[in-house]
């Protein structure tokens, strides 16, 4: 037995047959309709379309033969075929020193005849073969040959048709993660557009009332000082949203995934406690961290922190003279709870209805009558959702509030 040599564009070859991917789908009925037409043009029981990988050669289609689904290539007659652009004949393998001792002639399927030719694609490369075979010696006419010929143009076609509807699922595919991501921004987009409207116009619409009042001489100094110190309020609250509103649309609008990975979220909580120090010595609120300092989390630090930054700053707005403590406790193997528990004013089960139906104008005034819009606990709903999580809400009016949610560690 001679084994065919290896083409010189052999790795050029293989990456040209990998680009297709179809060495290992299924069947596809259009190939198996070739071979069958193939065989009964050609008078012959058996005939296949055949792949030539790196070791072996894969059967796409057959006819008259069960099994197996793929030989060696060192004893494949395929393997001798693509080293030419001609179709390649064996008319009698037991008289051809290349493959009388082939085991393909000695044992099943007893190939005598052979005929392949190669199938080349547009580039010129030769991925494998469309080919006939039988059990006794015998040759092929000129009409034989020539519909061989031609058949094995109708399955590079076939194979060219499969790749492009691939690019064109693929292009399908990227139009509509666009088109996602598109609507997803234009979504975040209206409700930046919302919020800025209704919260940011009415302190900016206090302020400018206040100021063309005084010009008018309509209001007295300790009214005006009276009506700036309102204003003062509701402008803090307003730069405290817009703060949350940057971040939280920085995140969406930059990443489409969750970025997760390792997280301290000891050292998490203790940076968010540093810059609220101030407020917090002006209430007289004491900040306790009792996560553990080795504990890690997995999940995006950014989220994590934007959530955990609106939960212990709402809880200071509702808390004087109290406590505000952020703690974890373990529900299973990989999930833990965080909470965030104030001894602040607490809820009243009409307002935590109100909350839990998501409305961003159920905010109340702070223990210091801070003014806010509600939108810090709609962003950090959003954030929850998109970790996978869900806010729990537990308060007694008059005894504080917890709310928690649940992590990854």
């Amino acid at each position: 037995m001679v084994a065919a040599t290896i083409p010189e564009n052999e790795q050029e070859r293989l990456l040209e047959l990998y680009s297709y991917d179809i060495l290992n789908t299924q069947y596809k009925e259009d190939f198996n309709e070739i071979v069958e037409l193939a065989s009964e043009i050609c008078n012959v029981p058996i005939s296949l379309i055949t792949l030539i990988d790196a070791n072996q050669q894969i059967f796409k289609a057959k006819f008259g033969l069960s099994h197996p689904d793929s030989t060696d290539r060192n004893v494949s007659f395929c393997s001798h075929a693509i080293l030419d652009d001609r179709l390649f004949t064996v008319n009698d393998a037991t008289q051809d020193d290349r493959f009388f001792d082939n085991p393909l002639v000695t044992d099943h399927p007893n190939i005598r005849f052979y005929a392949g030719m190669p199938l080349i694609n547009k580039n010129g490369f030769k991925l494998g073969t469309l080919c006939v075979i039988d059990t006794v010696p015998r040759n092929l006419d000129t009409q034989q040959s020539k519909a061989l010929k031609t058949l094995a143009k109708q399955v590079i076609k076939l194979f060219e048709l499969r790749l492009r509807n691939k690019e064109i699922e693929a292009q399908s595919l990227l139009l509509n993660q666009q088109k996602t991501r598109l609507e997803e921004l234009n979504a975040i987009q209206n409700k930046i557009i919302s919020i800025i409207s209704h919260d940011i116009r009415s302190p900016l619409t206090s302020l400018k009332q206040v100021i063309e009042l005084k010009d008018l001489k309509m209001l007295n100094e300790t009214q005006a000082n009276n009506f700036m110190i309102t204003i003062n309020q509701q402008v803090s609250s307003t730069i405290n949203m817009l703060s949350n509103l940057v971040d939280w649309s920085s995140i969406l609008m930059n990443k489409t995934d969750i970025d997760k990975k390792p997280i301290l979220l000891f050292s998490v909580v203790e940076t968010i406690f540093k810059n609220l120090a101030i407020s917090t010595l002006i209430k007289n609120n004491k900040l306790i961290n009792e996560i553990p300092k080795s504990l890690s989390i997995i999940g995006d630090e950014n989220i994590i922190e934007f959530i955990l930054r609106n939960l212990i700053s709402n809880a200071s707005k509702f808390t004087a003279n109290g406590s505000i403590k952020v703690s974890t406790h373990f529900i299973s193997e990989t999930r833990l709870v965080v909470s965030v528990a104030d001894s602040g004013t607490g809820m009243s089960e009409d307002v935590l209805n109100k909350l839990y139906n998501g409305g961003k104008n159920n905010s109340l005034p702070g223990t210091n009558n801070e003014k806010g819009s509600g939108v810090g606990l709609m962003l950090v709903r959003d954030f929850i959702l998109k970790i996978g999580s869900e806010l729990k809400i537990e308060s007694l009016l008059g005894k504080g509030t917890t709310i928690s949610f649940e992590l990854e560690y």
